[in-house]
């Protein structure tokens, strides 16, 4: 089998999309937690399942590399983390 050699340009692009559906899964997902959480009145917990929910879904369905999962298992733990300290606060 012949190897195909990507040229600058090309590479480029494929890091622009990967960036691309990164970012834009993780304001989607701040968005959606911000809407289940307050503004329909559910509260942490379940905006939180559902936050991970949307992540696991969309690093599953478009094959995300290790870069897309270290984001998103970072961001599910600072929002867990934050939820246990405000149910110690309040």
């Amino acid at each position: 089998m012949e190897r195909v050699e990507l040229d600058a340009k090309e590479l480029g692009f494929t890091h622009f999309i990967d960036t691309t559906i990164i970012v834009a899964t993780h304001i989607a997902q701040a968005v959606i937690f911000g809407v289940i959480a307050f503004a329909a009145g559910t509260g942490w917990w379940p905006a939180l399942a559902m936050v991970v929910a949307i992540g696991i879904v969309i690093g599953l369905l478009l094959h995300r590399h290790a870069n897309f999962w270290a984001l998103q298992v970072s961001q599910d733990l600072i929002l867990a983390i934050t939820g246990v300290f405000l149910v110690l606060v309040t």
